[in-house]
């Protein structure tokens, strides 16, 4: 996949985001801009009011704007530590994480060791004004990733990387689309197609200055790649995709998992652990494993099942999803015999997929008589705990989730004329996993249970 054009001096949407700001950050022309036809445009000391960004919307500059506009407060590296020292004080469990990691020492270093890009702090700091909340998910990110770093033992210097490419992943979405837009699309919309080329646009700001590595250009760049093939903007797979690349993509997951799951539970990062147990297996796992590692030494709890649940009620919820679990398992087993085979001259992604999906039913006893057994026990004692229940029931979650990325990387490579395409097996599988998909609820019992509240009080409303 060959990447798009991207013309950091043709300009976009974020000069909207700097006429956004004229009166509470205004951004004032540092000399003269000049359209690539020598026209001036905007003469030097101008404020970037709203009426100028929509005159300079029209013309492709000679510069980068960020060579030419400087905003009147930018983030430093005292302001950034600042900022992230304001976000540990408003959350309780990754506080507790940094504290029992001892992590404050480290993070002064890698805020102050070296000062900043001009270019991409003026972004951060464009993001921090109009868009905090995927500022905070910058912040939150980039703390969970070096945290973890630092419980894997990596060298300070390879941490400074990692924490450099966490933090300037997204300051090329700013390019893309106006603020209120972008706000809806990041939060809801993560693979968006118009959204899959930021990684690629952050990569050429940061290269602007020429200071950072290959292999944080790399990281930046491949943040939303993932080692099973499922990942943007190229679909790259296994060792493709850098231990740097791979600890980013994988934290922004958990914390976009955490931040959705906040609705109908709350933000409590233990609620994290069945998808980090479940996930911690293999070369791949090590970011999972690091995580939750640090809960667990930090002591930190989950929550646990509503008052107002009833134990028959979750029971049986998960009791059906473990028989279409049961229908998944020998689909699989199908399946993977035969991408054994046909994928045997390529990288293997789809027959590691498929062989992980297949250990992982086995490894949590989904669809075995011991788990059954449990779900319908009688005996008060005999039973699963509420702990034990929600657990199996994000396990559940988890494999529904891995089904329909295996299902889709699946038909992908279907698409591309491979030999997959022709093989009758693959193609009633994949039947199957669509039947399957459709019957059965992916949803957690308590996002279930939520959506239907939530669905009841919008009929009360309607009928009001």
């Amino acid at each position: 996949m060959q990447p798009p054009e991207i013309d950091l001096c043709k300009v976009d949407s974020y000069v909207s985001y700097l006429g956004e700001l004229e009166t509470k950050n205004p951004s004032v022309a540092t000399k003269d801009i000049y359209s690539d036809f020598g026209v001036l445009l905007v003469p030097k000391g101008s404020v970037v009011s709203p009426g100028v960004a929509l005159k300079l919307a029209e013309h492709r500059m000679q510069e980068p704007l960020d060579s030419s506009i400087g905003l009147s407060t930018r983030l430093n590296s005292k302001s950034l530590l600042h900022c992230f020292k304001q976000f540990l004080e408003k959350d309780d469990d990754l506080a507790s994480l940094a504290s029992d990691a001892e992590f404050e020492a480290l993070l002064r270093h890698l805020c102050l060791q070296k000062e900043f890009p001009f270019a991409a702090m003026q972004k951060l700091t464009v993001m921090a004004y109009r868009l905090p909340d995927l500022f905070s998910r910058v912040l939150g990110v980039t703390l969970l990733a070096c945290l973890s770093a630092q419980q894997l033992k990596w060298h300070n210097d390879r941490i400074h990387a990692l924490f450099v490419s966490a933090l300037f992943r997204d300051i090329g979405l700013l390019h893309l689309m106006p603020a209120d837009e972008l706000a809806k699309k990041v939060r809801y919309e993560r693979n968006h197609e118009e959204l899959q080329i930021h990684g690629l646009m952050s990569e050429k700001i940061l290269n602007l200055e020429n200071r950072y590595t290959p292999e944080v250009l790399q990281a930046v760049r491949d943040h939303h790649e993932r080692r099973d093939g499922a990942g943007f903007p190229r679909a790259l797979s296994g060792a493709e995709v850098s231990d740097l690349a791979w600890m980013i993509s994988v934290m922004d997951s958990l914390w976009l998992s955490r931040e959705q799951n906040a609705a109908w539970t709350s933000n409590r990062l233990a609620n994290l652990k069945p998808l980090l147990k479940i996930n911690a297996n293999g070369d791949n796992g090590f970011p999972y494993r690091s995580l939750l590692s640090l809960i667990q030494k930090a002591g930190l709890e989950g929550d646990s099942l509503p008052s107002d649940v009833e134990y028959q009620t979750i029971a049986t919820f998960l009791l059906n999803r473990n028989l279409v679990i049961s229908q998944l398992y020998t689909q699989l087993m199908l399946l993977h015999e035969q991408v054994t085979i046909l994928d045997s001259g390529k990288d293997q992604t789809l027959a590691t997929l498929v062989s992980n999906t297949l250990e992982l039913i086995r490894d949590c006893g989904f669809g075995n008589f011991e788990t059954m057994a449990l779900l319908i026990e009688e005996d008060p004692e005999m039973r699963y705990s509420s702990d034990e229940l929600l657990e199996l029931d994000l396990s559940q979650t988890e494999l529904f989730w891995r089904i329909s990325r295996l299902s889709n990387l699946l038909r992908q490579r279907c698409a591309k004329g491979e030999l997959l395409a022709s093989n009758s097996v693959v193609t009633d599988v994949l039947d199957e996993f669509q039947s399957l998909e459709e019957e059965s609820d992916a949803r957690s019992f308590l996002e279930t249970k939520y959506m239907a509240q939530q669905a009841l009080e919008a009929d009360a409303k309607s009928t009001e």
